[in-house]
């Protein structure tokens, strides 16, 4: 088992007893808050890993549906190629390359000292962190957290 993997089965393991005990918590800034430093830093690559492995899994059924169906007029070969294609521009290696998960969870807390931020789900915050390590404006920033709040008070999370 990866190093990867151990941390994602230990963040899940260490949320289990939260699940159990009543309600599924609410993953947002008010759960931020509660986390110690840890906590965060195994979260958040937990949730790293799991948009990784996400994408893997997109590309292989990608890879698959080519093989068993491609598109009238479309190689197989080519739609295999385009699979692969896709999943090369997956989040960890295009958008976050060399950014760290302390990076992400120091970002991600200081969005949280903002109370306008509190409801806003912690994996949302992980593209505006990313945005803003790779140099988005602090207009592009504040434009994307407006839209963020507003569809979260909209859902009423």
């Amino acid at each position: 088992m990866t190093l990867s993997r151990v941390f994602a089965v230990f963040v899940l393991a260490m949320f289990i007893g939260v699940a159990h005990a009543g309600e599924q918590p609410n993953f947002n800034g008010i759960f931020w808050k509660q986390m110690s430093q840890s906590q965060r830093d195994l979260f958040v690559m937990g949730l790293l890993e799991g948009m990784s492995y996400g994408h893997w899994n997109v590309r292989l059924a990608l890879m698959q549906e080519a093989t068993d169906h491609p598109p009238k007029g479309v190689e197989s070969n080519l739609m295999k190629n385009w699979a692969t294609e896709f999943s090369a521009k997956d989040y960890l290696n295009k958008k976050a390359s060399n950014i760290t998960a302390a990076q992400v969870v120091s970002g991600i807390s200081k969005l949280y000292a903002d109370y306008r931020n509190q409801q806003i789900p912690v994996v949302s915050l992980i593209d505006v962190v990313t945005e803003s390590i790779k140099g988005a404006s602090n207009n592009e920033i504040e434009k994307h957290l407006l839209e963020m709040r507003k569809e979260v008070a909209k859902n009423g999370a």
